[in-house]
């Protein structure tokens, strides 16, 4: 993991798990935007970091709502 994925990640398992999943949910919204634009860097770089950012949050949130974020993050694998 790289220096500056280090620190996102501290910062983003700073926060509350509500506020993760707003994140997430936010992500998620902007993967549905540029992908009906031509920015394919965007959609890459925020796909990464929603993925980054489920895997740092099932863990921590009721397993049948963490299966569902897998699930989810699975498809954007």
């Amino acid at each position: 993991m790289n220096q500056s994925l280090d620190k996102k990640q501290v910062h983003f398992l700073s926060e509350n798990t509500s506020t993760r999943l707003g994140h997430i949910a936010s992500n998620l919204a902007r993967i549905r935007t540029f992908c009906n634009s031509a920015y394919k860097e965007a959609v890459e770089s925020v796909t990464d970091e929603t993925i980054c950012f489920i895997e740092w949050t099932a863990a921590a949130i009721e397993p049948e709502y963490a299966e569902e974020l897998v699930n989810i993050q699975v498809q954007l694998v």
